[in-house]
């Protein structure tokens, strides 16, 4: 949530409050790419919201829930009236079409080289190397075979760290090792 502080006279101060949201996995996979082409998925336009319609709920419904939760009485001695996009925009098409005009991504592009067995949906193996090539490897969110839940920073960390290690020809832990560590 971010906040400015507008002065309109030496005893009155008014705060503007910004909420965002966002959704964070859309039903419809954005792009991915596979070694030399990228293929575009229908319905996806970079900058603007899905056009699956479960998408468009998702994202009229946490406008509404945003507008709920700045409209609660602990939240009055912060703010005024709404200003943008406004109390006149109410219906799910205004809603929606306000989205629309007014939306960004985030930009976390995950799944453009998806990590897993040969085939046609994966780019690079267990060991993170690209398949069907020989010294090159993959380290970073572009592995991921879908969008965490979450920012991609900590998750990305992981990733070189793990590819610092293959590198290096240091040891990973088994996965009876990690069930044992994790308790």
């Amino acid at each position: 949530m971010k906040s400015t502080v507008e002065t309109l006279s030496p005893t009155r101060v008014k705060l503007a409050i910004e909420v965002p949201f966002d959704e964070l996995k859309p039903s419809l996979q954005k792009a991915y790419r596979e070694i030399g082409a990228q293929v575009q998925v229908p319905g996806f336009r970079r900058g603007k919201i899905p056009a699956a319609v479960i998408d468009q709920r998702a994202m009229v419904d946490g406008f509404r829930m945003m507008r709920k939760i700045v409209d609660a009485a602990p939240m009055d001695a912060y703010r005024d009236s709404e200003f943008s996009p406004g109390a006149s925009v109410s219906s799910d098409d205004e809603i929606l079409t306000w989205i629309r005009h007014n939306s960004q991504t985030a930009y976390h592009p995950v799944g453009t080289c998806r990590m897993g067995p040969a085939g046609p949906k994966t780019v690079v193996d267990d060991k993170l190397k690209v398949h069907g090539l020989e010294g090159l490897r993959v380290a970073d969110a572009s592995i991921f075979p879908t969008m965490p839940s979450g920012n991609t920073n900590a998750p990305s960390i992981m990733v070189g760290e793990k590819a610092a290690d293959l590198i290096r020809g240091r040891a990973t832990l088994s996965a009876s090792a990690d069930r044992a560590t994790a308790v």
